[in-house]
């Protein structure tokens, strides 16, 4: 059984999440390696205001609406 240092290498070299190397299952994440620490931001955001909504109710937060504008103008420009 490798050490816990060794399996995240293993992981790393063969681009699967631990789960998978461990357990067969297929996580859902992205490759952010190659993406530029901007983008990797904005994804970052967008995540944390979907898990955590800093608006309460509304469908769209001016925050969202924010995350959503920067990323169409990073992704698609």
């Amino acid at each position: 059984m490798p050490t816990l240092e060794n399996a995240a290498a293993l992981a790393e070299a063969l681009h699967v999440s631990l789960d998978y190397l461990l357990y067969g299952e297929k996580s859902r994440t992205l490759p952010l390696q190659k993406m530029s620490e901007n983008r990797v931001q904005l994804l970052t955001d967008l995540a944390q205001e979907f898990a955590a909504p800093t608006s309460h109710g509304a469908a769209f937060s001016d925050r969202k609406l924010d995350i959503l504008r920067r990323l169409y103008q990073e992704f698609y420009r």
